[in-house]
């Protein structure tokens, strides 16, 4: 049992962060002018310039492409949980 919450401590952390980051991409649309001008969203703004096209967009391609990659993150993360 200390072994398997030993495994999925970093899965959770992971997890929590991506939460984070997705929370504030999405509140991101209402405060885009300040964000271009934040040091630390700078470096992320081509992610969520793109992530806040797919949100908006009603485009099947563009939640197909937003689907994909929620899936392959759901892959890697099961891919780690069983290689360990």
């Amino acid at each position: 049992m200390p072994a398997l919450i030993a495994k999925l401590i970093p899965i959770a952390i992971f997890a929590l962060v991506v939460y984070w980051l997705l929370k504030e991409m999405e509140a991101a649309d209402r405060r885009r002018d300040e964000l271009k001008d934040n040091k630390f969203w700078k470096f992320f703004w081509p992610a969520v310039n793109i992530w806040l096209k797919i949100k908006r967009s009603h485009s099947i391609l563009l939640w197909l492409i937003r689907a994909v990659v929620f899936m392959a993150v759901v892959y890697i993360i099961v891919s780690m949980i069983s290689s360990r």
